[in-house]
């Protein structure tokens, strides 16, 4: 309805897209989803902000209209579910070889993980519970987010994930996992692994996570900018492990909820560390007293 200059005019907008941001309301039809991205032939990056769930069909569906697709988010809004299986994203990641960045929300149903991918460098999944398994073999792979589902229930090997990662993904260079579940056993295997360019190292939520931790994340890892190891139970002889090691290169050291760490710590940090540029001790802050 409208005139043929105008109606022109937007099919060659749409063909010259290459990035797209679409919120995905409750009752929209898979069908016009589908009819909208195939006239984006060149696109390149999709983020996706569903308020309808999210299944195989939708996935089939970008991987069908999409072939050039290098980058997708999917985020969820409201009541919407993520129905996507393990099995299902697995064969989503092997199909598309220029992928390169995966950005997914609320993917508590996958069960389990096969990812073999030369493309990928990027991997982000929240709210992930009861892994079986989770396989890596992503030999590009520079940047690796996990945040685990804090349930009562939940089981994940985490021990066994993170030695995948260290063996399959030479190339990791940010590694940031968030869950109750971290401990010691997990940073001894993770620092077992030759991941010689690792510059950021997140791991959060590891009350488990000791002076110890420190120690053996110091000692295979000297080049680190970024260091989280908010709700660990360090103490000021971890901060002064890190001070020691890491002068010359630690830019942002995060050590929120650490209940062993006093304002002496945190004086020391503030001292040895002439390079931060961003020290988080939030609800850390104990009295050496009540140690």
């Amino acid at each position: 309805m409208v005139c043929k200059g105008w109606r022109e005019t937007t099919k060659k907008l749409w063909r010259a897209a290459e990035e797209l941001q679409l919120r995905v309301p409750t009752k929209a039809q898979i069908g016009f989803f589908g009819s909208m991205l195939q006239k984006c032939p060149g696109l390149i990056k999709l983020s996706l902000t569903m308020e309808s769930d999210v299944d195989a069909t939708m996935l089939a569906c970008i991987a069908f209209s999409c072939p050039n697709l290098q980058s997708l988010e999917i985020f969820t809004s409201g009541t919407s579910v993520n129905r996507i299986t393990g099995d299902e994203l697995s064969c989503f990641i092997s199909e598309k070889r220029c992928m390169t960045s995966l950005k997914m929300e609320e993917c508590c149903n996958l069960g389990g993980l096969i990812f073999s991918s030369t493309s990928l460098s990027t991997l982000w999944l929240s709210d992930l519970h009861s892994l079986s398994m989770m396989f890596f073999n992503c030999p590009h792979l520079k940047e690796v987010s996990l945040d685990f589902s804090r349930q009562e229930n939940d089981r994940n090997d985490l021990t066994t994930i993170v030695n995948g990662l260290g063996i399959s993904c030479p190339k990791l260079q940010d590694i940031h996992i968030d869950s109750v579940r971290l401990s010691h056993a997990v940073v001894l295997a993770l620092t077992a692994s030759n991941l010689r360019g690792l510059r950021m190292l997140s791991l959060v939520l590891g009350s488990e996570i000791t002076d110890a931790s420190v120690a053996a994340i110091a000692s295979s890892y000297s080049n680190l900018e970024l260091l989280d190891l908010s709700g660990s139970s360090i103490s000021d002889s971890g901060i002064g492990m890190i001070c020691d090691v890491f002068p010359e290169t630690l830019l942002k050291l995060l050590l929120a909820l650490c209940p062993n760490i006093t304002l002496s710590g945190i004086q020391f940090a503030a001292a040895r560390l002439p390079r931060l540029e961003l020290m988080d001790f939030g609800m850390t802050i104990c009295d050496p007293r009540d140690l």
